[in-house]
C-alpha cells in the first residue's frame, strides 16, 4: 500500500513538471487497477495526459476497467487543446490512438457479447 502511494506521488509529480518520460516510466510500474484508480481521482486534463502516456496494450486494459461515464469524460479530455499542448502534438493527431483503442474495445465487447449469447454461457 505504501509503495503504491509513493508511485502515485511520483506520477503526479512527473505530470505536474511535464516530465512525460518520467511519468511514462512510473506508469509501467503500476498495475492496471492502480492506473484506473489514479485516473478516476484525477482531473479530466490530468487523466487524459496519463491515459495518453500508456502503451496501446495497457491503454486497452485500462479503458476496459472504466465505467461508461468515465470513458466518455476521458474521450472529451483527449480532445482538449491543453492536453495536446502538454504532450506537444496536434490535437487532431492526438485523439487518433484513443479512437483506435475505443474501437478495439468496442469490437471486443460486441464479439464476446455475441459469443456469449450463441454459446449460452
Amino acid at each position: 500500500m505504501d509503495n503504491t502511494i509513493r508511485v502515485e506521488d511520483e506520477l503526479e509529480d512527473a505530470v505536474n513538471r511535464k516530465d512525460l518520460r518520467a511519468a511514462s516510466r512510473t506508469l509501467t510500474q503500476m498495475s492496471p487497477h492502480d492506473v484506473v484508480g489514479v485516473i478516476e481521482r484525477s482531473s479530466l486534463r490530468r487523466a487524459a495526459v496519463i491515459f495518453r502516456l500508456l502503451s496501446k496494450e495497457r491503454a486497452l486494459q485500462f479503458f476496459d476497467g472504466l465505467g461508461h461515464t468515465m470513458q466518455s469524460e476521458l474521450f472529451r479530455g483527449l480532445r482538449d487543446e491543453d492536453v495536446a499542448a502538454t504532450i506537444r502534438v496536434d490535437p487532431a493527431v492526438f485523439s487518433t490512438p484513443f479512437i483506435t483503442t475505443f474501437c478495439d474495445a468496442t469490437g471486443l465487447l460486441i464479439y464476446f457479447t455475441i459469443a456469449k449469447a450463441i454459446l449460452g454461457v
